[in-house]
C-alpha cells in the first residue's frame, strides 16, 4: 500500500533485527524456511521463505534483547537520564530525523529517535521534536494500550551528525502494517511466479476478523486520543504498529488472495510529528496527513477536526481488505488531485457548495489547496471502481456497510468515534 510523498512523518519503531540468542520460529511461523518435496521443489502449497524487510532482517518472535556477540557492535554510545546506551543500527530515517536501535547496558533493546537539525539550526534547538514532546506532556500520565509509549525525552551527550541531542527513547515495538503488507506481496509474487501466473499483480489480503480485531484496537487508541483533545493527524499503515515482536505467515493461493495472518491483532498509534492539541490548533489552514489517507476537509483547505483522523482511519480498513490503492490514478498531472476526484466518485459524494463556502472562508486554504480549485469540478478517470464494487465476498458484507456508513465526505456529518465503535461490524463477537 504505497502512496505518493507527501511530507511523511517518521515511524517511531520498526522491526528489530535478528538475534541469535532468540528461539528458532515456531513451525507455523513465516520466517520459518520452506520445506521441499522429495523432488528438491517446493509444492505449491508450501510457504516461501519472507523476502528481506527495508530496514532489517525478518525476526522470529520475542527478539527484546541483543546477543552476546551483538553486543560488539557499537555506531555510538550516549548517556540518558544516568544510564548508558549503545547504537547498534540505524533503523530508518525520516524528514524529522533518525530512529536508531540502541541497547541499554542489560541488552535490552530500545528505539531512539534523534531528530535532524535545520541547516541554521544551534545544536541545542529543539524545534523538531516539540511537536510530539508536545504531545506526550499534553498526555501526561494517561496512556493507552493501543498509543505508543515514550519512555522518556531528554538531552544526550552524543548523537549522530546533523542530529540534536534531544532524543525520545522508546520501547521496541513490532513491524508496521505496512512493511507486513509489502512482504506479504513479495511473498505472494514469488509464488505466482512459481505456478506461472500473473506475479505482477500480487493479490493478498487479511481475513475480515482479523481487519476486525486490528480496526477495534485502532479506534479505542484514537478514541482515547480524541478524549484527552488530541488529533494524530498523520495515521496510515507505516505509523501502526504491531505492539509485540511477533511474526506472521502469508497463507499462499494460487488464484486467489493470499491471506497474510498476523501471530497477535494488538496494534500502537505511533509518530506524533504531525500531532495537534487542540488547544494549539490555529484557525489557518495547514496541510496534514498522507495524500492517500487525508480527509476531504484539508484537501479542500478546511480545519481539522474530531472526525478528521477518522477518514483516514476508514481508508486504512478499506485496504486491510484490498491490500491495493484503487483510487490512486497512474500518470496523472496532478495525482492527488485525481485521487481526491476519484474517491468522491467512487462513494458517490460530491463535495457540496455548502463544504466548498465553508472552507473558502479559512486563511490559507488557497496554499493548502494548491492546484485544486475552490468548487472543483474536475472529472475522475472514467474507469474509477465503485465502493461496492471491490467486495469479493459476502463474507465482508459487514465490513462495506460499515465503510459505506463511516466514509461521509461531510465532515460535519460523518460519525463519530462512538458511532464507529457501535456499530456492527465492531460489535460482532
Amino acid at each position: 500500500m504505497s502512496s505518493s510523498p507527501p511530507p511523511p512523518a517518521d515511524s517511531t519503531s520498526v522491526p528489530a533485527p535478528t538475534s541469535s540468542s532468540s528461539p528458532p520460529p515456531a513451525a507455523d511461523s513465516a520466517s520459518a524456511p520452506a520445506p521441499t518435496s522429495s523432488t528438491g521443489k517446493t509444492s505449491k502449497s508450501e510457504l516461501l521463505s519472507p523476502p528481506p524487510v527495508r530496514s532489517a532482517e525478518f525476526i522470529p518472535d520475542k527478539a527484546e534483547f541483543e546477543s552476546a556477540e551483538e553486543e560488539l557492535v557499537n555506531l555510538g554510545a550516549f548517556q540518558f537520564n544516568g544510564s548508558s546506551y549503545r547504537v547498534k543500527k540505524f533503523l530508518g530515517e525520516g524528514t524529522y530525523g533518525k530512529v536508531a536501535l540502541v541497547a541499554a547496558e542489560s541488552r535490552r533493546l530500545f528505539a531512539a529517535k534523534f531528530f535532524v537539525k535545520g541547516n541554521n539550526e544551534a545544536e541545542d534547538n529543539d524545534e523538531a521534536i516539540g511537536v510530539e514532546e508536545r504531545v506526550y506532556k499534553h498526555l501526561g500520565s494517561s496512556v493507552h494500550d493501543s498509543v505508543a509509549k515514550v519512555i522518556g525525552i531528554g538531552y544526550v551527550d552524543w548523537a549522530p551528525d546533523g542530529c540534536n541531542k534531544k532524543i525520545m527513547l522508546m520501547p521496541l515495538l513490532g513491524i508496521s502494517i505496512g512493511d507486513m503488507v509489502e512482504q506479504a506481496q513479495q511473498m505472494d509474487s514469488e509464488n505466482r511466479a512459481l505456478l506461472k501466473e500473473n506475479e505482477i499483480i500480487p493479490k493478498v489480503s487479511f481475513r475480515i476478523k482479523k481487519i476486525q480485531e486490528i480496526g477495534r484496537n485502532l479506534l479505542e487508541g484514537l478514541k482515547f486520543l480524541l478524549d484527552h483533545n488530541v488529533f494524530h493527524l498523520d495515521l496510515k499503515p507505516d505509523n501502526v504498529l504491531f505492539s509485540a515482536q511477533s511474526t506472521f505467515k502469508v497463507i499462499l493461493k494460487g488464484g486467489m488472495h493470499s491471506i497474510v495472518v498476523p501471530r497477535d491483532t494488538k496494534v500502537q498509534i505511533t509518530d506524533m510529528g504531525l500531532a495537534k492539541v487542540v488547544s494549539d490548533l490555529s484557525g489557518n489552514s495547514e496541510i496534514y496527513q498522507s495524500p492517500m489517507y487525508r480527509a476531504p476537509e484539508i484537501f479542500s483547505g478546511g480545519l481539522p477536526n474530531n472526525k478528521t483522523d477518522l477518514w483516514s482511519f476508514c481508508i486504512m480498513m478499506l485496504q486491510l481488505y484490498t491490500c491495493e490503492d484503487e483510487y490512486w490514478p497512474i500518470g496523472a498531472d496532478h495525482p492527488q488531485i485525481q485521487y481526491f476526484r476519484n474517491l468522491m466518485q467512487a462513494l458517490g459524494q460530491p463535495m457540496t457548495t455548502e463544504l466548498w463556502n465553508e472552507v473558502a472562508k479559512i486563511k490559507g486554504g488557497k496554499k493548502v489547496r494548491g492546484a485544486l480549485k475552490l468548487y472543483d469540478n474536475g472529472k475522475a478517470d472514467p474507469n474509477t471502481p465503485p465502493l461496492m464494487s471491490l467486495k469479493r465476498s459476502w463474507h465482508a458484507d459487514l465490513l462495506f456497510e460499515f465503510l459505506q456508513f463511516a466514509l461521509v465526505v461531510d465532515w460535519n456529518a460523518r460519525p463519530t468515534v462512538e458511532d464507529l465503535l457501535n456499530h456492527a461490524f465492531f460489535q460482532k463477537k
